[in-house]
């Protein structure tokens, strides 16, 4: 198989960059993925206002679609044959060499956990870039949109899989291994994405059911301190700056052990993919995050304390 020239040298890409790349190569267009996710969908799904409005040529990537089917938590990263078939059958995205650009269509939020399961399943990294901006940014410089109906998004069945998705089980953590981590018998830092309020437990968890709090030892970074406008990615020397202020160094002899956390495992790959742009090489996502971790009765949850 032979493997094309890369479209952008960057994780993130302007506006900018992805129009021009859509006018001037046209026989090489990357892969547009919508991968937007709606804590709180209103009267549209995420779906229907991807049909509504989205950038030419892209397709839908649904998390509540993509995911493991057997587990009760939401959207757990699925096995590799199930996320090796909606790469294929539903994308008809076969080769884990395809440029991908992914967005969302309130700036920034799920892009990076497409991202990281992409990462995850063994796409190559160079070729993965997320539209700094969204959806928002792209229509702020006034470049064109499109609307479809729900049959032409309709999945391609094929039967044999060429994607092959093979998954790296070190950037995934699961309960026990977070477990470990609080009893001291591994070190690592435990970074939780979720606002503030509800890691010091003086905000409810949005999930009525769960309780507020934190892990025992875990260090708050909300994910949109990250962010500007909520839709641009801060520079990467701001960025360090922040990482530096929590008290994680990237320079240095010893680069720390990071597991990213959040509601849902969602917003945890923000910082994960702040992490590997800043060139930290032992980070994972704890998949199953507050809602796994606060429902289980054995677990130790600490509140008023911010770290």
């Amino acid at each position: 198989m032979s493997i094309g020239k890369k479209l952008f040298n960057s994780p993130l890409i302007s506006p900018e960059s992805l129009h021009k790349s859509l006018h001037s190569f046209p026989k090489s267009l990357p892969h547009i993925l919508d991968t937007t996710f709606l804590l709180k969908p209103g009267n549209l799904s995420a779906h229907q206002l991807f049909r509504k409005c989205h950038i030419p040529k892209a397709k839908y990537f649904d998390i509540e679609e993509c995911k493991d089917r057997t587990t009760d938590l939401p959207h757990m990263m699925p096995i590799e044959e199930d996320f090796a078939r909606y790469m294929q059958d539903t994308l008809q995205i076969s080769d884990t060499h395809a440029e991908l650009v992914l967005y969302d269509q309130q700036g920034l939020f799920a892009a990076p956990r497409v991202w990281f399961m992409l990462r995850a399943f063994g796409h190559e990294s160079g070729r993965v870039h997320i539209l700094d901006g969204g959806l928002p940014g792209w229509q702020e410089r006034g470049y064109e949109v499109e609307e479809s109906s729900d049959t032409d998004d309709r999945p391609n069945i094929q039967s044999d899989i060429t994607y092959h998705a093979k998954l790296d089980k070190s950037l995934l953590r699961d309960y026990n291994d977070v477990l470990n981590i609080i009893a001291g018998k591994e070190d690592a830092i435990i970074v939780d994405a979720r606002p503030r309020g509800r890691f010091t437990g003086e905000d409810p968890d949005p999930r009525p059911h769960l309780q507020s709090g934190h892990m025992p030892g875990a260090v708050s970074l909300p994910f949109g301190e990250l962010l500007k406008d909520g839709k641009y990615m801060k520079d990467v020397d701001e960025i360090k700056r922040i990482f530096e202020s929590r008290g994680i160094r990237v320079d240095g002899g010893h680069q720390p052990n990071l597991v990213f956390s959040c509601g849902s495992g969602v917003t945890a790959c923000v910082l994960a993919r702040a992490a590997d742009m800043l060139g930290f090489k032992k980070w994972s996502v704890y998949d199953g995050s507050w809602s796994e971790y606060a429902s289980r009765k054995e677990s130790k949850i600490v509140k008023d304390t911010v770290l």
